[in-house]
């Protein structure tokens, strides 16, 4: 499975066009329906996850330490990443993963405070440039279907 169930669940949810999927303790959520910049926020975060799981495999290839990178969360790579290379603010990170803002800043505190590992930085490196570049590649792409 390239996303685990809780992304697919977010995922889902946010797609959903679905009423009942909005609420949220009780409450109704602010959006019931994604605006299209919003569901392209979306992708390009599911995107991003998709490359750090998809370089998870290589990086005990990457450092010498193989259990100080298994033991990194690709979740928090995924949102320090999309925070750091896709310039989007903790909390629009954080309703796009149905996760608090408070985890978001404890996930790109708890990477940043890991930097100091060159293995990682260098993997961060990687990772980050895959994920501009795609995303890059998604907003030219999207934009030549806007004008079919």
């Amino acid at each position: 499975m390239l996303f685990d169930d809780s992304i697919s669940a977010s995922a889902s949810a946010f797609l959903s066009h679905d009423r009942s999927q909005a609420f949220h303790s009780g409450k109704m959520a602010r959006s019931r329906l994604p605006s299209p910049p919003r569901s392209r926020l979306l992708h390009h975060c599911l995107q991003m996850e998709h490359t750090v799981l998809a370089i998870e495999d290589l990086l005990p290839i990457v450092s010498r330490s193989r259990h100080r990178v298994r033991e990194r969360n690709s979740r928090l790579i995924t949102l320090y990443l999309c925070h750091v290379v896709l310039g989007l603010s903790q909390v629009a990170i954080a309703r796009i993963f149905g996760i608090s803002r408070t985890s978001v800043r404890e996930a790109c505190q708890a990477v940043e405070n890991s930097r100091d590992d060159h293995h990682l930085d260098v993997v961060l490196e990687i990772v980050g440039r895959l994920g501009a570049r795609i995303a890059r590649q998604q907003e030219v792409s999207l934009e030549v279907d806007a004008d079919d």
